[in-house]
Protein backbone atom coordinates (compact mmCIF):
# COMPACT_ATOMS: atom_id res chain seq x y z
CA UNK A 1 0.00 0.00 0.00
CA UNK A 2 1.44 3.65 -1.00
CA UNK A 3 0.38 6.50 -1.19
CA UNK A 4 2.45 9.89 -1.43
CA UNK A 5 3.20 12.90 0.97
CA UNK A 6 1.03 15.78 0.48
CA UNK A 7 2.84 18.53 -1.16
CA UNK A 8 3.50 20.46 -4.07
CA UNK A 9 3.24 18.32 -7.45
CA UNK A 10 3.23 19.06 -11.46
CA UNK A 11 0.80 17.09 -13.51
CA UNK A 12 2.37 15.97 -16.63
CA UNK A 13 1.46 14.36 -20.04
CA UNK A 14 2.75 13.63 -23.31
CA UNK A 15 0.62 13.99 -26.33
CA UNK A 16 0.53 14.76 -29.98
CA UNK A 17 -0.72 17.92 -31.49
CA UNK A 18 -1.24 19.87 -34.46
CA UNK A 19 1.08 18.72 -37.51
CA UNK A 20 2.03 15.61 -35.38
CA UNK A 21 4.49 17.64 -33.18
CA UNK A 22 5.38 16.12 -30.11
CA UNK A 23 3.38 18.15 -26.78
CA UNK A 24 4.42 18.05 -23.38
CA UNK A 25 1.10 19.20 -21.15
CA UNK A 26 2.33 20.04 -17.59
CA UNK A 27 0.15 21.96 -14.74
CA UNK A 28 0.95 22.53 -10.73
CA UNK A 29 -1.43 21.18 -8.50
CA UNK A 30 -0.90 20.07 -4.69
CA UNK A 31 -0.94 16.44 -3.53
CA UNK A 32 -3.51 15.79 -1.01
CA UNK A 33 -3.74 14.14 2.65
CA UNK A 34 -4.99 11.05 1.79
CA UNK A 35 -4.82 7.52 2.04
CA UNK A 36 -3.52 5.27 2.30
CA UNK A 37 -6.10 2.72 1.20
CA UNK A 38 -6.34 -0.79 2.13
CA UNK A 39 -8.23 -1.93 -0.63
CA UNK A 40 -5.91 -0.49 -2.67
CA UNK A 41 -1.86 -2.21 -3.82
CA UNK A 42 -0.93 0.23 -6.02
CA UNK A 43 0.12 3.86 -5.29
CA UNK A 44 -2.47 6.15 -5.24
CA UNK A 45 -3.38 9.73 -4.03
CA UNK A 46 -5.55 12.84 -4.99
CA UNK A 47 -4.28 15.99 -6.55
CA UNK A 48 -6.02 19.11 -6.22
CA UNK A 49 -5.38 21.68 -9.22
CA UNK A 50 -4.00 25.15 -9.32
CA UNK A 51 -7.43 25.89 -11.41
CA UNK A 52 -11.20 25.25 -10.74
CA UNK A 53 -11.90 21.66 -11.67
CA UNK A 54 -13.58 22.31 -14.44
CA UNK A 55 -11.73 24.44 -16.02
CA UNK A 56 -8.58 22.44 -15.20
CA UNK A 57 -9.88 19.43 -16.94
CA UNK A 58 -11.76 21.99 -20.30
CA UNK A 59 -7.78 22.97 -20.15
CA UNK A 60 -6.58 19.62 -20.82
CA UNK A 61 -9.04 18.37 -23.34
CA UNK A 62 -8.14 21.34 -25.44
CA UNK A 63 -4.77 21.04 -25.04
CA UNK A 64 -5.14 17.35 -26.37
CA UNK A 65 -4.82 15.57 -22.54
CA UNK A 66 -4.27 11.79 -23.10
CA UNK A 67 -5.73 8.84 -20.81
CA UNK A 68 -2.11 8.23 -19.38
CA UNK A 69 -0.21 11.13 -17.69
CA UNK A 70 1.98 11.29 -14.82
CA UNK A 71 2.65 13.34 -11.63
CA UNK A 72 6.31 14.48 -10.56
CA UNK A 73 7.18 15.71 -7.04
CA UNK A 74 7.62 19.34 -6.73
CA UNK A 75 7.28 22.09 -9.66
CA UNK A 76 8.38 20.57 -12.61
CA UNK A 77 7.46 22.66 -15.23
CA UNK A 78 11.05 24.20 -15.76
CA UNK A 79 12.69 20.77 -16.37
CA UNK A 80 9.59 20.15 -18.87
CA UNK A 81 10.14 22.98 -20.70
CA UNK A 82 13.09 22.42 -21.36
CA UNK A 83 13.04 18.79 -22.45
CA UNK A 84 10.17 19.77 -24.17
CA UNK A 85 12.36 22.57 -26.24
CA UNK A 86 15.83 19.87 -26.51
CA UNK A 87 13.37 17.23 -28.76
CA UNK A 88 11.57 20.35 -30.24
CA UNK A 89 7.95 19.95 -29.02
CA UNK A 90 5.54 22.41 -27.41
CA UNK A 91 5.34 22.80 -23.90
CA UNK A 92 1.84 24.20 -22.14
CA UNK A 93 1.71 24.59 -18.85
CA UNK A 94 -1.06 26.66 -17.96
CA UNK A 95 -5.14 27.36 -18.91
CA UNK A 96 -4.58 31.24 -18.84
CA UNK A 97 -1.17 33.51 -19.12
CA UNK A 98 -0.26 37.21 -18.26
CA UNK A 99 1.02 39.21 -20.56
CA UNK A 100 2.87 42.73 -19.54
CA UNK A 101 3.67 45.04 -22.39
CA UNK A 102 6.47 47.55 -22.48
CA UNK A 103 5.49 49.87 -25.57
CA UNK A 104 9.03 51.39 -25.69
CA UNK A 105 10.54 53.73 -28.36
CA UNK A 106 12.09 51.63 -30.29
CA UNK A 107 11.10 48.28 -29.05
CA UNK A 108 7.85 46.51 -28.05
CA UNK A 109 9.24 44.32 -25.61
CA UNK A 110 7.15 41.51 -23.34
CA UNK A 111 7.19 39.35 -20.83
CA UNK A 112 4.70 36.39 -20.65
CA UNK A 113 3.89 34.56 -17.53
CA UNK A 114 1.69 31.76 -15.74
CA UNK A 115 -0.75 32.97 -13.29
CA UNK A 116 1.43 32.01 -10.29
CA UNK A 117 4.25 33.95 -12.03
CA UNK A 118 6.57 31.22 -13.47
CA UNK A 119 7.48 33.38 -16.13
CA UNK A 120 7.36 31.84 -19.73
CA UNK A 121 9.63 33.66 -22.03
CA UNK A 122 10.92 37.48 -22.89
CA UNK A 123 10.71 38.96 -25.65
CA UNK A 124 12.17 42.07 -27.39
CA UNK A 125 11.14 43.08 -31.39
CA UNK A 126 12.29 46.61 -32.80
CA UNK A 127 10.14 48.85 -34.08
CA UNK A 128 10.56 51.77 -36.79
CA UNK A 129 11.44 55.37 -36.34
CA UNK A 130 10.39 57.29 -39.35
CA UNK A 131 12.21 60.78 -39.68
CA UNK A 132 9.89 63.65 -41.73
CA UNK A 133 11.24 67.14 -42.89
CA UNK A 134 10.63 69.81 -40.14
CA UNK A 135 12.24 67.42 -37.45
CA UNK A 136 9.26 65.23 -37.31
CA UNK A 137 9.52 61.50 -35.77
CA UNK A 138 7.04 58.98 -36.67
CA UNK A 139 5.72 55.54 -36.55
CA UNK A 140 2.79 53.08 -37.76
CA UNK A 141 0.24 51.50 -35.78
CA UNK A 142 0.09 49.20 -37.79
CA UNK A 143 3.02 48.19 -37.51
CA UNK A 144 3.22 47.97 -33.53
CA UNK A 145 0.14 46.40 -33.71
CA UNK A 146 0.76 43.46 -35.85
CA UNK A 147 4.06 43.24 -34.40
CA UNK A 148 2.53 42.57 -30.64
CA UNK A 149 -0.16 40.11 -32.30
CA UNK A 150 2.65 38.24 -34.13
CA UNK A 151 5.21 37.86 -31.40
CA UNK A 152 3.45 38.02 -28.01
CA UNK A 153 0.10 36.11 -29.28
CA UNK A 154 -0.94 32.88 -26.99
CA UNK A 155 -0.39 31.22 -30.23
CA UNK A 156 3.81 31.97 -30.24
CA UNK A 157 5.65 28.90 -29.67
CA UNK A 158 7.09 29.32 -26.65
CA UNK A 159 3.30 29.72 -25.50
CA UNK A 160 2.01 26.58 -26.46
CA UNK A 161 -0.88 25.93 -27.87
CA UNK A 162 -3.61 29.71 -28.47
CA UNK A 163 -5.08 30.26 -25.39
CA UNK A 164 -6.22 33.52 -23.31
CA UNK A 165 -4.62 35.80 -21.75
CA UNK A 166 -6.18 35.84 -18.27
CA UNK A 167 -4.53 40.10 -18.12
CA UNK A 168 -2.98 42.84 -20.09
CA UNK A 169 -0.60 44.91 -18.64
CA UNK A 170 1.27 47.58 -20.76
CA UNK A 171 2.87 50.88 -20.11
CA UNK A 172 4.79 53.52 -22.54
CA UNK A 173 7.79 55.20 -20.91
CA UNK A 174 6.81 58.20 -22.83
CA UNK A 175 3.52 59.85 -24.25
CA UNK A 176 3.10 59.04 -28.13
CA UNK A 177 0.36 60.48 -30.37
CA UNK A 178 -2.41 58.89 -32.32
CA UNK A 179 -5.15 60.69 -33.58
CA UNK A 180 -8.38 59.15 -34.39
CA UNK A 181 -11.33 59.52 -36.56
CA UNK A 182 -14.91 59.99 -35.98
CA UNK A 183 -14.70 56.09 -35.64
CA UNK A 184 -12.16 56.08 -33.59
CA UNK A 185 -9.67 54.40 -36.44
CA UNK A 186 -6.33 55.89 -36.56
CA UNK A 187 -5.51 59.17 -38.38
CA UNK A 188 -2.15 59.04 -40.06
CA UNK A 189 0.89 58.06 -38.05
CA UNK A 190 1.59 58.00 -34.29
CA UNK A 191 3.76 61.61 -33.46
CA UNK A 192 6.58 59.95 -31.31
CA UNK A 193 7.75 62.11 -28.19
CA UNK A 194 10.97 62.26 -30.12
CA UNK A 195 8.90 64.83 -32.79
CA UNK A 196 10.18 68.39 -32.73
CA UNK A 197 7.66 70.17 -34.62
CA UNK A 198 5.51 71.69 -31.52
CA UNK A 199 8.61 73.13 -29.84
CA UNK A 200 8.44 76.43 -31.45
CA UNK A 201 4.28 76.58 -29.39
CA UNK A 202 6.29 75.03 -26.09
CA UNK A 203 8.46 77.97 -26.39
CA UNK A 204 5.89 80.12 -26.93
CA UNK A 205 3.90 79.00 -24.28
CA UNK A 206 7.18 79.24 -21.94
CA UNK A 207 7.53 82.58 -22.50
CA UNK A 208 3.99 84.39 -22.26
CA UNK A 209 3.06 82.69 -19.07
CA UNK A 210 6.90 82.37 -17.55
CA UNK A 211 8.83 79.43 -15.73
CA UNK A 212 7.23 79.98 -12.33
CA UNK A 213 3.82 79.46 -13.71
CA UNK A 214 4.83 75.65 -14.84
CA UNK A 215 6.99 74.86 -11.64
CA UNK A 216 3.77 75.54 -9.54
CA UNK A 217 1.45 74.18 -11.75
CA UNK A 218 3.14 70.59 -13.24
CA UNK A 219 6.26 70.32 -11.06
CA UNK A 220 7.90 70.88 -14.09
CA UNK A 221 10.03 73.88 -15.68
CA UNK A 222 8.38 74.40 -18.78
CA UNK A 223 5.61 73.54 -21.45
CA UNK A 224 5.84 69.81 -23.24
CA UNK A 225 2.62 69.55 -24.27
CA UNK A 226 2.34 70.70 -27.47
CA UNK A 227 1.57 68.03 -30.19
CA UNK A 228 4.71 66.51 -31.33
CA UNK A 229 7.36 67.75 -28.88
Amino acid sequence: MTSFEPGPATFAALTLGSGNRWRIIASRVAIEDFGPLPSLCVPHFKIKPSARCEAFLTAYAQAGGPHHNAVCLGDARRRLSLAAALIGAEFTGSDAMLLGLDLGTTNVKAVVAELDGYVRGEYSVPIALLHVPNGGVEQEIEEIWAVTLARHSPSHPKCGPARAFRLWASRARAAPLQLLDAHHRPLGRVISWLDARGAADDDGSRRELGRQWFVDHIAHGGSALAAGN
